[in-house]
């Protein structure tokens, strides 16, 4: 495409902190696909009103509105700017400002020791972003949604299934929040209480790489984060961003059902303990037998694993455990994936039968279910 008159009428110019815009752009570009569709998507636009400077990127799927704080409005408009070669120049210079300006169709980057005149494209052919329904959004606490989303998508499924266990269930209704992720050998679920009730139930199957967008959008001022969805997308708004995120189609399971009840052999185990013990078991197991033998009997859980290439392993640590010994088998990666991403110093798990899944709990939100390995 020739870069002739691309930015013709479109003059903007202004000037901004070279960290800030640095910070900014660097979240924006997090959207940019390393392999785009469509030559424009490899682009940010810079959107330049009366009300503000913000930044704009998408892949189709996922997409941010960012704004630029502390900018300078010299004159308004608009530009389109390649995102990785921006970025590059941003990070490799020590300057303290940046002035941005168009010119027909170049744009020009002014530090104070350097001068860069980058071909644009024509920002028409930017895609419109989508704009997020203000009238149904909730408030959710932003440590809560995040503490959420660390504790659940880990969890999701990696290959395709009839089911949407790709993505991360969010359901809002009255003063819940919760987020549910399964891939059929294991589940996850975490609960908040939101500020404000939710009058009509709110439900989408969210991919995990759009909530991590959402996640890397937000900031340590912002306080909560408003949440809406219309058809097909899930909106997050925080004080300076809009991330949006196209949903998973199809249907999420029942996972109520999933949830056991009735396992009556509570144990309490220190968190990092049982982490340490998992990771050194899970060195003696292999491809072909990847399962951990967890002995349970009166204050004490035996760790023990064996494979033909390794050799064999036995942990022994400390349990609050009164009942019945009894053992269960375990894949240790569905245990540490859990014990890694939960910040406390206790977990207490339920078991029934070495048949039955396993229950890991974390106060009255949290529960992780998971499926044994059964071995004749």
């Amino acid at each position: 495409m020739s870069h002739a008159n691309l930015l013709g009428g479109m003059k903007m110019k202004i000037r901004c902190t070279r960290d800030n815009l640095a910070d900014s752009w660097a979240i924006a570009q997090g959207i940019v696909p390393t392999r785009p569709t469509r030559p424009i998507l490899a682009n940010i636009k810079i959107c330049v009103a009366t009300e503000g400077v913000e930044l704009h990127a998408t892949d189709m799927d996922i997409g941010i509105r960012l704004k630029l704080d502390g900018a300078e409005i010299v004159e308004e408009g608009s530009a389109v700017i390649p995102a990785a070669l921006f970025g590059g120049i941003l990070r490799d210079s020590w300057a303290d400002s940046v002035e941005i300006s168009t010119e027909e169709s170049l744009i020009h980057v002014t530090m104070q020791n350097s001068h860069f005149k980058i071909h644009g494209d024509d920002p028409e052919y930017f895609p419109e972003l989508p704009a997020s329904d203000e009238k149904g959004m909730f408030s959710i606490p932003k440590a809560s949604f995040l503490e959420m989303v660390r504790r659940t998508s880990f969890a999701t499924a990696r290959e395709d299934t009839r089911y949407a266990l790709h993505g991360v269930l969010l359901k809002a209704k009255g003063k819940d929040a919760v987020m549910v992720a399964t891939d059929g050998r294991r589940l996850a679920y975490a609960k908040c209480n939101l500020p404000e009730a939710v009058e009509e139930e709110v439900s989408a199957v969210v991919p995990p790489l759009g909530l991590q967008e959402i996640e890397r959008a937000l900031r340590e001022s912002d306080e909560m984060v408003g949440i809406s969805v219309d058809d097909n997308r899930l909106f997050a708004k925080s004080d300076m961003a809009v991330v949006f995120t196209k949903l998973v189609e199809g249907t999420f399971p029942n996972y109520e059902e999933v949830i056991p009840k009735g396992n009556d052999k509570i144990v309490t185990l220190k968190r990092e303990e049982l982490l340490a013990g998992l990771k050194q078991a899970a060195k003696m197991t292999s491809e072909d037998s990847r399962a951990v033998m967890m002995d349970f009997e009166k204050d004490k859980l035996t760790l023990s694993s064996s494979s033909p290439e390794a050799g064999d392993a036995v942990i022994e640590s400390a349990a609050q455990y009164s009942g019945e010994a009894f053992n269960i088998r375990f894949n240790p990666l569905f245990l540490t994936d859990i014990l890694k991403v939960i910040e406390v110093e206790e977990i207490r798990m339920e078991f029934k039968e070495k048949t039955s899944p396993g229950i890991l709990r974390v106060g009255k939100d949290f529960i992780y279910v998971v499926m044994p390995i059964n071995i004749e």
